[in-house]
């Protein structure tokens, strides 16, 4: 909550169980909310990556920044049942192959000298062009040659074989289904070096936060010091934060729609809405940007904010609604951000066509 569009002063929570909105009063708030993951079609994050705190804090006025920067990841495991799960990149760096659905290795067409070992975002974009070449929904990264180079897979690779056995399959035997997923969020709330937003009495740290650490791209393992280094600042710079009880009185109770309509609210909207939101991200603001598709989305995000927000205010509330409403005004920010930067940097990438 914000008093007059220039101070936190807490938040408002949905109890899930009840539906019932509870309020939070604070002289400081710390949002630690995780990533965007889950409004892409295929994520390595968990569930509660919905982009959360950052549609918050821009939501009541804090500056966000580098919001078309999302990291993918080359490689994770395809389930039809969507139960993904990250394939370290140290299995191509052991000497994986990724082939397609024809058996052909096909990463030197797209990266002649480095073949399988080229760099995080090239093998991602060459996944990606493949699997539109071949129209396939996954491609295929294949280990099981491992035992030619006296590399034990279940010593090596313990966790990635029992998680793919579970799915039925040996990769001591058969290749394993792999695409690129969404994987790290380099934007959000812009923080200083305190963790503070330029809201003030709000902080952010973590994947939620924006401190600049990481450029236009991550390197592996940076992320935690948004987390560790930024959220114990966060700490010991919210216990001298300025006394806000003053402003506690002028802040409301939550005010529920009056009318709420049974036939309106319908789970069924919610889903579709969130297949919609996650293909819209994958196919038009995902590893591969042209304008065209920029333009596509921002557009279709408009159109499905407009029409989420009214559900949103004449419905009861459910953690379903809130996720979806954060989802598609972050999804949309993302493709608003992504569209005004026409310079390839980074984990964004412009064709020109």
């Amino acid at each position: 909550h914000q008093y007059q569009k220039n101070v936190c002063l807490g938040i408002y929570a949905l109890e899930n169980k009840t539906g019932v909105v509870h309020k939070f009063l604070a002289d400081a708030t710390i949002l630690a909310t995780g990533g965007i993951g889950k409004i892409y079609l295929y994520t390595t994050n968990p569930e509660c990556a919905t982009a959360d705190g950052i549609s918050m804090a821009y939501r009541a006025g804090a500056e966000i920044a580098n919001m078309e920067y999302v990291q993918f990841h080359p490689t994770m495991f395809y389930s039809e049942e969507g139960e993904g799960f990250l394939i370290t990149e140290a299995v191509r760096g052991e000497g994986g192959k990724l082939i397609n659905k024809y058996g052909e290795e096909f990463m030197k067409r797209y990266s002649p000298e480095w073949a399988d070992l080229a760099p995080r975002d090239e093998v991602t974009r060459a996944i990606y062009n493949e699997l539109i070449r071949t129209e396939s929904n996954y491609v295929y990264l294949d280990i099981a040659h491992y035992h030619e180079k006296g590399i034990n897979i279940k010593e090596r690779f313990p966790t990635i074989y029992k998680e793919c056995l579970k799915h039925k399959i040996d990769i001591e035997k058969e290749p394993i289904p792999v695409v690129p997923a969404a994987h790290y969020f380099c934007g959000g709330i812009l923080i200083n070096k305190y963790a503070q937003s330029t809201l003030p009495g709000l902080y952010a740290v973590g994947e939620s936060a924006c401190s600049g650490l990481h450029g236009a791209n991550r390197l592996a393992s940076i992320s935690l010091l948004e987390g560790l280094v930024y959220g114990n600042r966060a700490g010991k710079t919210a216990v001298h934060e300025e006394s806000k009880k003053e402003y506690f009185d002028s802040v409301a109770d939550w005010i529920y729609p009056k009318n709420t309509s049974k036939s309106y609210d319908d789970p069924i909207l919610v889903i579709q809405d969130w297949n919609y939101l996650k293909s819209t991200m994958w196919n038009y603001v995902g590893i591969v940007r042209t304008f065209t598709r920029l333009n596509r989305a921002v557009s279709d995000l408009r159109n499905l904010r407009l029409r989420i927000s009214d559900y949103y205010r004449n419905t009861n509330l459910t953690r379903a609604k809130v996720e979806l409403r954060n989802g598609v005004i972050v999804g949309n920010l993302i493709a608003q951000y992504a569209r005004r930067n026409t310079k390839t940097l980074g984990c964004h990438y412009i064709e020109s066509k």
